[in-house]
């Protein structure tokens, strides 16, 4: 019976921590696109001002 509770007292923390990775791992790839558009842009600008 102990056990059963200790689970069930555990199982809360563990689905906090995986939702708060996913949300960290979620940012990064965000940041990372963020990033990746405004190389694009810069390059974009850069092109279009020695044309």
């Amino acid at each position: 019976m102990k056990t059963v509770l200790n689970d069930r007292a555990a199982a809360p923390q563990v689905i906090r921590s995986s939702i708060y990775g996913d949300f960290i791992s979620e940012e990064k790839v965000v940041i990372r696109r963020l990033e990746v558009s405004f190389k694009n842009a810069a390059l974009f600008y850069n092109a279009l001002l020695y044309l």
